[in-house]
């Protein structure tokens, strides 16, 4: 068994080395969005003070991400680190600060 493919921030997934895999995620990746959507009630972040970090590479977080920022939300994109953005120390930083200034 193989362990993981190595990884770099801001690289295409590679596709499965082996073809009917590779196949299939064509296949996913050419399915449109679902025709729904998920209806929230934003009015919690004039609450709470909200902070969003996102990776900068997912439509679908980012459009997510922009909606709670026009309810109010500070955000922070961590361009190259996709689903974890939570990963530099630059994230530690912006949780820190806004931590701070939430409590202040």
């Amino acid at each position: 068994m193989r362990g993981p493919l190595p990884h770099r921030p801001g690289a295409e997934p590679p596709f499965p080395p082996e073809p009917a895999l590779s196949a299939m995620g064509r296949r996913v990746r050419a399915v449109p969005p679902p025709p729904w959507n998920y209806v929230y009630d934003a009015s919690f972040i004039t609450a709470v003070p909200t902070l969003v970090i996102t990776g900068g590479w997912n439509a679908l977080y980012e459009e997510v991400a922009a909606a709670l920022v026009e309810a109010g939300a500070r955000r922070a994109v961590l361009a190259g680190y996709e689903h974890r953005p939570q990963d530099p120390e630059q994230a530690s930083r912006l949780l820190l600060e806004h931590w701070s200034v939430s409590v202040s």
